[in-house]
């Protein structure tokens, strides 16, 4: 049917979308007010039990730190009635040693020392893709071929309603 359509039947089915799409809008925007509503509703009093719970952990943390006999041998954790509280291991990182340390010192450091130079990544080739779009004028379809490239530009079908339509709330349909 679509290919054989008229003019005036894909003016009717225009109008249709836009009243669909208005209708859609209506509905997110009536959504997005509701839940700005809820968010304000809570964040007040989950802010105040965030704050609560942050003061209560660290208290607790630092009696751990202080009674450390009070955790069974060769364990960080402990066993309460409420919960198991303890002290997790963090996965490894590397940090500079200073704060006036850059990342740049610290790496011309490492080319210094022969048994730091293993760690010290060697950047590979990559392609500039963003380059060859910008030189696509300039480029030969052969060139791009013969090196297994083709640079593509697709299209998307829209309908975008018209502002008198959306101002009205209602799309105009035959």
């Amino acid at each position: 049917m679509s290919k054989n359509m008229t003019r005036t039947e894909a003016e009717a089915l225009t109008g249709e979308i836009v009243k669909l799409q208005l209708e859609r809008a209506r509905i997110n925007s009536a959504m997005e007010i509701k839940i700005t509503n809820v968010r304000a509703e809570y964040e007040g009093r989950l802010d105040t039990l965030t704050t609560q719970e942050a003061g209560k952990v660290s208290a607790l943390r630092e009696w751990a730190e202080s009674n450390p006999s009070e955790f069974p041998k060769d364990t960080r954790s402990v066993s309460f009635v409420h919960a198991r509280v303890g002290f997790r291991t963090n996965p490894p990182k590397v940090e500079k040693t200073g704060k006036k340390l850059s990342w740049e010192d610290v790496l011309k450091n490492m080319q210094r020392d022969p048994t730091l130079r293993p760690f010290i990544r060697q950047a590979e080739p990559e392609i500039n893709k963003q380059a060859l779009i910008d030189a696509r004028d300039q480029l030969s379809k052969d060139s791009l071929t013969g090196a297994g490239l083709r640079i593509v530009q697709g299209e998307t079908f829209f309908v975008d309603p018209v502002a008198e339509s959306a101002e009205l709330g209602t799309a105009v349909v035959s």
